[in-house]
């Protein structure tokens, strides 16, 4: 993964809130930050997933990780994906006069 520096403002309190992570983590505070930032960033693709706004495979190409990873997060944070009501309605009307051309295509079984 290529990263690169970004400069960052926090307040007196989150970077208190941090030390003290790291402290229980034995880690430093850049790569605390780092794990909140990213954990953060998987919670919002996967809202973004459930809203329609992203893709599943887009969601796992940026947080650079499977398929079945995203549905997990998902599941771990009691998020829903799947299609919005609109689109379960839209797919259906298209099914089913393809359902019907099928059946008729089908020879009896007499």
């Amino acid at each position: 993964m290529k990263s690169r520096s970004v400069t960052l403002r926090l307040t007196e309190s989150l970077i208190a809130l941090a030390d003290l992570a790291c402290q229980q983590q034995r880690t430093d505070r850049s790569t605390m930050l780092r794990q909140w930032l990213y954990l953060g960033a998987e919670e919002q693709a996967v809202k973004m997933v459930s809203e329609g706004r992203l893709s599943i495979g887009r969601a796992a190409e940026l947080l650079e990780l499977t398929h079945y990873d995203i549905y997990r997060i998902a599941q771990a944070k009691g998020i829903e994906l799947g299609g919005a009501p609109e689109q379960y309605q839209e797919s259906r009307a298209a099914a089913v006069p393809l359902l019907a051309k099928s059946r008729k295509r089908q020879p009896s079984a007499s």
